[in-house]
């Protein structure tokens, strides 16, 4: 098990800390980098209901999961709907999640025995990494689940460094909690993890099986409570519109955008489900994406877009296959919105030019492929020992499920999706920094 010393510790603390705001506050001023600003009523409900209704409205949003909107609203609320200071609030908030990403980072990187000065030359490098410093800059949950996923894999490397069930259990809990904040994350994939834990660990699993089935209890806890009062089991009444797209451009004539239509869809859900609703964010004009007839023209377009598929499976397979290549092609702050003054001062002009797009195209397909590859070698093929492989095999299982969700749902934008799993970049540079260090790790 890795050990610190408690002194050196908080030392090497403050060193990451000190140089990761001298950086951010030389990259904002120098370049007038900020974030993109405050906005409401497409991950969130609408601001007024946030502000003056949170708890209700909570109780009633149905097209998201509930946490960025609890996160949004209670900032709101302290700070009296002063949007100069939500705004700081939340970068400054994004930025210790930054912090949090880049100190997992480091706690990881001992399990590969990395040197210290190697350990900080990986966090300098992450530091000033451009991807982590754009989605700062970003109003939304992004760095939120990037810093729950790489908390989740330095728990994954804590229990098989330990086989303490307590880091098992946090890592559900942790899991759970992702769920909370992006619809992606479904309580299916505890399942599947906590089975490849059992497989790989033989560990008997009979003590903490209260505990577990808590811990799954609430993660249901947002679907069951869509089934009470709307009568639809999901998380994300979402999720309909979102696999429509995968037919892009196609959808919005078989599907509809979700903010056209919606007194038809209302009635057509009352008519459904015998059930009528007048709070204001699920009727009328702060409704908006949670519009009550979301619920049934949702389950429509999942329905009609399944069938599509089914009946000529191609067109779906071969758009799947290009978003891959695509989203491959990109860094994942290519990406809108842009934080404030990025376009300015960040390269995006030369990078887009027809002849430099088509060469960062192909260059960064062939860096992501070796980086995946790196990753199939880390796990089967290396010296690593064996509580180091098992554990890159669940980051690898976690990793996967991101990757299908992200592709088999969704049209595009898979390169803001894929950074929650940035962590894969992360376990690519320790390899780089071991090989240049030409050193191995002996199997236990």
């Amino acid at each position: 098990m890795i050990k610190f010393n408690f002194l050196k510790r908080f030392f090497l603390f403050f060193i990451i800390v000190s140089i990761f705001f001298f950086s951010r506050f030389f990259i904002s001023n120098i370049f007038s980098i900020d974030l993109n600003g405050a906005n409401f009523g497409y991950h969130t409900l609408h601001s007024d209901l946030l502000q003056n209704d949170l708890i209700q409205s909570l109780l009633y949003q149905h097209s998201q999961p509930f946490f960025f909107s609890l996160y949004a609203g209670v900032l709101l609320k302290i700070t009296n709907g002063n949007y100069e200071l939500i705004n700081f609030i939340f970068l400054f908030i994004n930025n210790l999640l930054s912090i949090g990403i880049i100190l997992y980072a480091f706690l990881i990187s001992k399990f590969f025995k990395l040197s210290t000065n190697q350990s900080i030359f990986l966090l300098i490098v992450l530091i000033f990494n451009p991807s982590i410093f754009f989605y700062e800059n970003i109003f939304s949950y992004h760095q939120l689940t990037a810093f729950l996923f790489t908390q989740s894999c330095y728990l994954i490397f804590m229990f098989f460094d330990t086989k303490k069930s307590k880091y098992e259990m946090l890592l559900y809990l942790n899991l759970a909690f992702l769920g909370f904040v992006w619809a992606a994350f479904q309580p299916l994939l505890i399942i599947v993890i906590f089975f490849i834990i059992r497989i790989a660990t033989k560990i008997q699993f009979k003590k903490n099986l209260t505990i577990f089935s808590m811990i799954i209890l609430i993660s249901f806890a947002p679907h069951i409570k869509n089934k009470i009062i709307f009568g639809s089991f999901t998380s994300s009444s979402w999720s309909g519109h979102g696999f429509s797209t995968v037919f892009n451009p196609e959808w919005l004539n078989f599907c509809g955008h979700p903010l056209e239509k919606q007194s038809f869809y209302k009635n057509k859900y009352e008519n459904k489900f015998n059930k009528i609703f007048n709070h204001a964010s699920l009727v009328g004009d702060k409704a908006l994406f949670n519009n009550i007839g979301l619920v049934y023209k949702s389950d429509k377009c999942f329905s009609l877009t399944l069938q599509k598929i089914i009946n000529n499976p191609n067109p779906y397979l071969i758009s799947r296959v290009k978003s891959i290549l695509a989203s491959h092609g990109k860094f994942a702050f290519d990406f809108e919105p842009k934080p404030k003054g990025w376009k300015i001062n960040f390269y995006d002009d030369f990078l887009d030019k027809e002849g430099n797009k088509f060469y960062r195209q192909i260059i960064l397909l062939f860096l992501n492929l070796i980086i995946y590859l790196t990753m199939i070698y880390m796990i089967f093929f290396s010296n690593y020992n064996q509580k180091l492989k098992s554990s890159l095999l669940i980051v690898a299982a976690l990793y996967s499920y991101l990757f299908i969700i992200s592709f088999t749902f969704s049209c595009c934008e898979q390169e803001r999706m894929l950074y929650t799993g940035y962590i894969k970049e992360i376990f690519f540079l320790i390899f780089l920094i071991q090989i240049g260090n030409k050193k191995k790790l002996v199997s236990s």
